[in-house]
């Protein structure tokens, strides 16, 4: 892309701004009709969002909840949302706001609860399965053995 192009395309992303402050990354990305691949365009946003003038707050937690509702790990959650197109700064934010509260046995626990229900494993290749797929998920082998060892104790109705 030329210097005349990249100027061109930086004063369209400032006419955007500043018609909607705050804007979203995929507000820019729509207002802006241009052939311009994502990981080039993503260059010309990093100097607004320096600036603070491109909020993706909104995008990254609702994201950030979709991803703890499937019960990922810590892993693939921070995989998945450094590879978005979002402002890096709120994202780097919000990572650090989850992981100071984010109990990652519990997570593997829940994850194991929703996919593989609150039995335990038949024999040794089901429980080597279950590992797997935690594992793909994002989990960590010694939060997975001590999810896997937990049993759930179900309360007996009185009647």
């Amino acid at each position: 892309m030329s210097q005349d192009n990249e100027a061109q395309l930086r004063r369209r992303i400032e006419c955007i701004l500043e018609r909607y402050p705050n804007a979203s990354s995929l507000m820019v990305r729509q207002r802006l009709i241009v052939n311009v691949t994502p990981a080039h365009l993503y260059l010309h946003l990093i100097p607004f969002y320096d600036q603070c003038r491109i909020d993706d707050s909104v995008d990254i937690q609702r994201e950030l909840g979709k991803m703890m509702a499937m019960h990922l790990g810590l892993s693939v959650i921070v995989r998945t949302l450094s590879t978005k197109p979002y402002n890096y700064r709120q994202v780097e934010q919000a990572l650090l706001e989850l992981t100071v509260d984010f109990d990652h046995v519990e997570q593997a626990r829940r994850c194991k609860v929703t996919h593989f229900g609150h039995d335990m494993a038949k024999d040794e290749h089901h429980h080597s399965h279950w590992v797997m797929v935690l594992q793909k998920l994002g989990h960590r082998l010694p939060e997975i053995w001590q999810a896997l060892r937990q049993r759930v104790r179900v309360e007996p109705i009185d009647r």
